[in-house]
């Protein structure tokens, strides 16, 4: 009964900001053109192609329609929206800003083609704000959504990483598995990030393959660099998480050392959390052998 009552009142808590949102959210909009000019009005969809926008004229309304080559944006006055969003991204409260990042996108996804790219790049706060929230189908969604249309390669290279993230987080392995083979290919070895085959690693040690698993992960590892490179704490992980379940302390031990010495944190998502008191254990001196030659581990 007591998990009811939370689950209802989460559900009240996002409807109630949700419904805060819309509050905020003008149903009146103004449209730049490229020509300079500005109408003020209401976007009404789009039809083959074209922006469908309704002015007031005189005894009624107006339609009027415009290709995306015509439109330089559209002011959807979602200013106060997004500051409190903004407000509570930076105190870590992901969950609560969620709802007021969905209405804006829901206003403005059919619209994407309309709108300037730093605008349409705005949304990767939801598909973040949605991963740290738990709801990888939102994220995933959104971000597939949102690549067509984004050329900057950096907001790209973001978009790509969060959909193979949400990937690992749904019940599709196969795919998960795939996606990030992909992923390994079109990234150099000796790039940023070790996303994809932290990935790949993650899914081994994820079905009982730790031998896989280990090889996977130390293979980033192995060809990095003094340069930073994301993920690479996330392959230390895996690769000691998958030696300790070979029983090979030592290469764990030496592994978590070496995290360690590079000063790299120990990851706290995906549920890697869970299994930092291992990697506390092996930092800490193994006990000295005693006479037999055995350490008091052993016996």
């Amino acid at each position: 009964m007591k998990l009811f009552h939370l689950v209802a009142l989460c559900l009240y808590s996002f409807l109630n900001t949700y419904i805060f949102a819309e509050s905020k959210v003008s149903s009146t909009q103004t449209l730049i053109l490229r020509s300079g000019q500005a109408y003020e009005g209401q976007v009404q969809g789009v039809r083959d192609d074209h922006l469908i926008f309704i002015r007031p004229s005189a005894g009624g309304q107006a339609e009027y329609t415009f290709t995306p080559d015509e439109v330089e944006r559209i002011d959807f006055r979602t200013a106060a929206v997004k500051t409190n969003a903004a407000q509570l991204l930076a105190a870590g409260r992901a969950d609560e800003a969620l709802p007021l990042l969905q209405v804006i996108y829901e206003q403005q996804a059919p619209y994407l083609a309309f709108i300037p790219e730093p605008d349409r790049a705005y949304f990767l706060k939801l598909v973040v704000a949605a991963r740290e929230a738990e709801e990888p189908y939102l994220s995933v969604g959104v971000a597939k959504t949102l690549l067509p249309y984004i050329q900057d390669e950096t907001v790209r290279d973001q978009l790509e990483s969060l959909i193979l993230l949400g990937y690992y987080q749904l019940p599709l392995r196969d795919d998960t598995r795939q996606l990030a083979l992909e992923w390994i290919m079109n990234h150099p070895r000796y790039g940023t990030s070790a996303l994809g085959s932290y990935i790949l690693a993650r899914l081994d040690l994820d079905d009982g393959q730790h031998e896989a698993a280990l090889l996977t992960a130390l293979e980033p590892i192995t060809f990095s660099s003094q340069y930073p490179m994301a993920y690479l704490q996330h392959c230390y992980a895996v690769a000691i998480l998958a030696a300790d379940a070979l029983d090979d302390e030592t290469e764990a031990r030496a592994l978590a050392v070496e995290m360690a010495a590079r000063h790299l944190p120990w990851p706290t998502d995906d549920g890697l959390d869970n299994h930092k008191p291992l990697y506390k254990k092996l930092l800490q001196p193994p006990p000295p052998p005693d006479k037999t030659g055995l350490t008091s581990e052993a016996k």
